[in-house]
């Protein structure tokens, strides 16, 4: 069991350092420790305002850099310019160098070719550098220094324009100081926004009887709940209304009940009397009817009230 947790750090520590050295190799691999790079041989007669390090850029993207400065057996300046394998396909054997000195920002050395179709360049020859004259160009100067100037005036000019005393910037802020005081007046920011002190006085009584109606409504909303829901409200009396229905049906109920004994004992009495029997048999009809009727009025009002028990009225 040992030897199989040993194998297995070993393992692992020796994966872990296969994975570091091949990323160590990788990146010295990407930033070009492993590329072969071409030496190019410059001659200047002298080195001034050249030095190691140096970029050599063409059509504006750097492709190699100074390399090294000396001096030749005839006193000139040897510049020896190092360029990557893959970015030596730029120079041709019809290359052109030359000193490139910015007005503004380093120097560097500008490689121009006319024509890419060319063989080439050899890294065993020596190729002349061009310094140009080393002065000044005083008319081109001049000519970007006018311009400049002129840019300068037109700006002046639109910003005289802009700032008169009667112009658009000078209204606005008369226009704003002239807010900046009404808010420093009695109503504040309101003021400043109405335009006088009368108007925000205005919306401030308009706010002020909104504030009263609202506590009004409140109040009557109040006063209406006590009215309608409270005790001995609408609500209550209502109900203590309908509460006394039942009894006085009950009531209702039980007269007619007696009515319908009496007529049971006069029709019995009354029985060998045709004429007598007729009418009562008609009175006992009209007593039947309104009996039902009492009955479905009980009924109705005992839906109404549920805690109650269904009343009827038992015909003979």
């Amino acid at each position: 069991m040992n030897k199989s947790i040993q194998f297995k750090v070993g393992a692992f520590i020796l994966a872990a350092l296969l994975t570091g050295a091949f990323s160590f190799i990788y990146l010295l691999y990407e930033r070009g420790w492993f590329e072969h790079s071409l030496q190019y041989t410059l001659i200047a007669p002298d080195a001034e305002n050249i030095s190691v390090g140096m970029p050599l850029v063409f059509r504006g993207i750097a492709i190699g850099k100074v390399s090294s400065l000396t001096l030749s057996p005839q006193g000139m300046a040897r510049i020896v310019v190092s360029v990557e394998s893959r970015q030596s396909q730029w120079l041709r054997a019809n290359s052109q160098f030359s000193l490139d000195k910015p007005l503004v920002g380093a120097a560097k050395i500008r490689a121009d070719v006319s024509d890419l179709s060319s063989p080439l360049l050899s890294p065993d020859k020596e190729y002349p550098l061009n310094q140009g004259s080393g002065d000044l160009d005083i008319p081109a100067l001049a000519a970007k220094a006018n311009a400049i100037l002129d840019q300068l005036g037109t700006v002046a000019k639109n910003v005289a324009y802009m700032t008169r005393r009667d112009g658009e910037i000078n209204a606005t802020l008369v226009n704003a100081q002239a807010i900046t005081h009404k808010m420093t007046g009695k109503y504040g920011v309101a003021q400043g926004l109405l335009g006088s002190e009368q108007n925000a006085q205005v919306l401030m009584d308009s706010l002020q009887h909104t504030r009263e109606l609202t506590a009004n409504l409140d109040e009557m909303s109040r006063k209406l709940d006590r009215t309608v829901f409270d005790k001995g409200g609408l609500i209550d009396n209502a109900n203590q209304s309908v509460a006394q229905l039942p009894p006085m049906l009950e009531d209702i109920r039980a007269s007619l009940k007696k009515v319908d004994t009496l007529l049971v004992n006069a029709n019995g009495l009354t029985a060998n009397l045709k004429e007598g029997t007729d009418d009562m048999g008609q009175l006992r009809s009209e007593v039947d009817e309104a009996l039902s009727k009492t009955n479905q009025l009980i009924t109705k009002i005992n839906r109404f009230l549920p805690a109650g028990k269904p009343g009827e009225v038992k015909l003979p």
